[in-house]
């Protein structure tokens, strides 16, 4: 039509192309600024952060409109172009009742059909309906990664508050290892990372080839369909052997981060794939961590059990990664932990790690603000799975565990902003624990028993009927009163120190062993990154452990002089400002002495005072 007028018009070439260049231009604003809106994160370096111009762009979609506009703006244009285009050929090729035959049949049902598409919501009931209820209870486990018990506790988009109101909330819940893949390991299969061997997030060929028992390969052979879901800080459960049957999470590899890579390049290509969705079908765009979108985890899961068999009960992780960092939340969230006034490089996620990129008091605000987005929008999606349980009928026979794989440093004192490096105080630590068992009577219990992530595992096996094997280390907390029946220290360690502090806590109380290039190593056939045998011994003994026994904690810090053994009463001290004089507390060193024996226990040697593999 546009061609057919511009002859009629005798519009010089010159100008049709100035007219179709400025109407493209015009569309791929549209589609860029939508795709800012909705998630501003992977533009912020090419715009925001790039200059005043970049800054000022990107600040009118990212900051003050909302994305319902854009589409309300395609649904006109889907409404007005066809019918523009019924009345073209009409006036050239047709009759009236060629007119209203193809406005009537063709036209108006396109339009009414792409309109509905851009605003129906059905609700999951209809779009995935549940199959019939088993005998066995389903067990789910839904966690953030990094996620706090005291964020939580302020979200209040639902889920949480129906989990704390709704079953049993332990609010004195560790991870044993502040870092995802040994964390993970220590939550299916009941072990300490010394008895399961994954000490650290990138374990060698040999580790990542073995069969591991753990929980969802049991409860597979009991008859379970089981599955794993997650977006970029998931790839862990695709490079090991848990027992997971379907599995559908990113992939971590030299090659797939390269590829990633590329694709960042691309900020006038992502827009597209953005606004259509077909991003969900770039493997590698599953994988970037600044488009972590919770509610295409719930809708991969959701899709999943809506097709299982009748009777046969599901065991399922949904592992959302939004709250870790580098915080990136999608709309509406990052906007609603705005900090008012607040025009810093963080303002839709954080930016840069390390010394050089230490942030003042308002960045600190912002990063703790796009922190709260990324737990909320977490928050939103656990409501969302347990409405559809409850709507399904469902939820009474399911057994619904919230967790972490750890939490999160954001610059308390001068911890910095991490996980894994140290564990001074209980921010990176302590986890959310609450649960939703089956036919259970016990709504709003708060319980502060010391429990850990090695008490799921057994609990859940209990919960369903199955045996707890012998070498799970953990304790069932499926009693009357849902409190462990023995009490026992808890004892953890730090992962791999990847890059120096944005803190100087770790001057002085660190063993420096090599940096990232040297340490790592290629798997040639998988392209797996992986740590080099020849520094494992060396990453073991750097690591710091920590013995708690409430009310004190032990901390044994590697140093090149002398192994250091830091002491607090955290209920005098619940800020660890001030170590107790080891000699004079016989708590102390009954822990010193708890950690040595829990050492050569796991296989490990004391010697001269320091723990070596």
């Amino acid at each position: 039509a546009l061609l057919s007028h511009a002859v009629e018009w005798r519009m010089s070439k010159l100008r049709l192309t100035g007219f179709l260049t400025m109407g493209l231009l015009i569309v791929h604003l549209g589609f860029l600024w939508y795709a800012m809106a909705k998630f501003p994160q992977p533009f912020i370096d090419a715009f925001y952060n790039a200059n005043a111009f970049g800054y000022l762009f990107q600040l009118v979609p990212s900051a003050w409109i909302p994305p319902a506009l854009f589409q309300a703006l395609a649904s006109l244009f889907l409404a007005t172009v066809p019918v523009m285009l019924a009345f073209d050929l009409r006036r050239k090729w047709g009759t009236r009742q060629f007119m209203a035959v193809f406005t009537m049949g063709i036209a108006i049902p396109l339009t009414a059909a792409s309109i509905f598409l851009l605003w129906a919501t059905p609700s999951d009931t209809n779009r995935y309906p549940f199959q019939e209820a088993p005998d066995k209870p389903n067990v789910l486990i839904i966690a953030g990664d990094s996620l706090r018990p005291d964020y939580v506790s302020r979200s209040k988009e639902g889920g949480f508050d129906r989990m704390e109101a709704e079953g049993v909330s332990y609010t004195n819940a560790y991870t044993v290892f502040p870092r995802t893949f040994p964390a993970w390991m220590s939550i299916l299969t009941g072990q300490y990372p010394a008895r399961h061997a994954i000490r650290n997030m990138f374990p060698g060929p040999a580790q990542l080839s073995q069969r591991y028992d753990s929980l969802p390969r049991i409860l597979g052979e009991a008859g379970y369909k089981t599955g794993v879901f997650s977006d970029f800080a998931g790839d862990i459960f695709a490079r090991i052997d848990l027992g997971f049957q379907h599995i559908e999470v990113p992939e971590f590899s030299l090659k797939s981060n390269v590829r990633l890579g590329v694709w960042k390049l691309h900020v006038h290509l992502l827009p597209y794939l953005l606004a259509t969705g077909a991003y969900q079908s770039v493997p590698e765009l599953q994988g970037y961590e600044r488009l972590a979108d919770p509610k295409e985890v719930s809708n991969r899961f959701l899709r999943w059990v809506s097709q299982g068999e009748a009777q046969q009960p599901f065991f399922a992780v949904l592992f959302y990664s939004t709250p870790h960092f580098p915080y990136s939340a999608p709309y509406p969230y990052y906007r609603m932990n705005h900090v008012d006034g607040y025009t810093g490089r963080h303002r839709f996620c954080k930016v840069g790690t390390g010394a050089s990129q230490a942030p003042d008091e308002e960045d600190i605000k912002q990063i703790r603000g796009d922190f709260m987005a990324g737990t909320e929008a977490v928050d939103a999606q656990l409501n969302r799975i347990l409405t559809y349980l409850h709507d399904t009928g469902a939820l009474d026979n399911t057994l619904v565990i919230v967790t972490s794989d750890h939490g999160e440093n954001l610059f308390e004192g001068d911890i910095g902003n991490s996980h894994g490096d140290v564990l001074y105080k209980s921010n990176s630590l302590k986890v959310p624990f609450l649960w939703h068992f089956p036919k259970s009577s016990h709504e709003g219990t708060s319980l502060d028993d010391l429990v850990s992530h090695l008490d799921l595992a057994p609990t859940v096996l209990s919960v369903v009927g199955l045996k707890i094997p012998s070498w799970m280390e953990g304790r069932s907390l499926n009693q009357p009163d849902f409190r462990p029946r023995k009490s026992a220290p808890l004892f953890a360690e730090t992962g791999l120190v990847f890059v120096d502090p944005d803190s100087d806590v770790l001057h002085g109380k660190a063993i420096r062993y090599g940096n990232m290039v040297q340490m790592f190593e290629t798997d040639p056939l998988t392209s797996e990154l992986f740590l080099s045998p020849g520094y494992e011994g060396d990453a073991i003994l750097a690591k710091h452990r920590m013995v708690l026994a409430p009310p004190y904690k032990l901390l044994y810090i590697p140093t090149r002089p002398a192994p250091l053994f830091e002491c607090y009463d955290l209920d005098a001290d619940p800020e660890e400002t001030t170590p107790l004089d080891m000699d004079k507390t016989a708590e102390c060193l009954r822990m010193k002495e708890e950690l040595y024996r829990f050492a050569k226990e796991s296989g490990e040697q004391v010697v001269e005072g320091y723990i070596l593999p």
